[in-house]
């Protein structure tokens, strides 16, 4: 599972909108399209973003890198 992919998760298990997280980034008006273009792969977030995107959804960052195998979606 990609980062992307991680972070649709996560989001849809807090229960936040694209958008809505986008506002707790400080993303504006383009909030919820930033957040789709990470859940599609379109973009990546730089090291820093993720960490601001773990802290905003009150997880550590190492959800976002954990490598496919060791991944445990229900342990969020």
């Amino acid at each position: 599972m990609d980062t992307g992919s991680r972070i649709k998760l996560v989001r849809e298990h807090r229960g936040l909108t694209q958008q809505k997280l986008g506002e707790m980034l400080g993303y504006g008006k383009s909030s919820a399209n930033r957040i789709a273009q990470y859940e599609m792969g379109y973009r990546s977030p730089k090291a820093n973003r993720l960490k601001e995107i773990a802290k905003a959804m009150n997880i550590r960052e190492e959800i976002f890198l954990m490598p496919d195998e060791t991944e445990r979606p229900y342990a969020i």
